[in-house]
């Protein structure tokens, strides 16, 4: 694989990571205020875990269109 694909990779992996938690943790969080009819509820780990497995699955596709396109290079 080629460098230029490995940059591309360091500079979006953190962007999604960021972009899923933040989703995902404001959407926990609203279900939870509606689920218990109460603004003040308590977060758990559930927006890490999920922004992280978004993150390796991102890594498992992007691995496999990087290594196809820099056999086209």
């Amino acid at each position: 694989m080629k460098e230029i694909y490995l940059k591309i990779w360091m500079v979006l992996a953190p962007i999604i990571f960021a972009l899923s938690y933040f989703l995902s943790s404001r959407i926990q969080l609203r279900a939870k205020q509606i689920g218990a009819n109460s603004m003040d509820v308590q977060e758990d780990n559930g927006p890490w875990i999920y922004a992280s497995f978004v993150v390796a699955a991102f890594t498992i596709v992007y691995y496999f269109i990087a290594r196809d396109l820099s056999k086209h290079d």
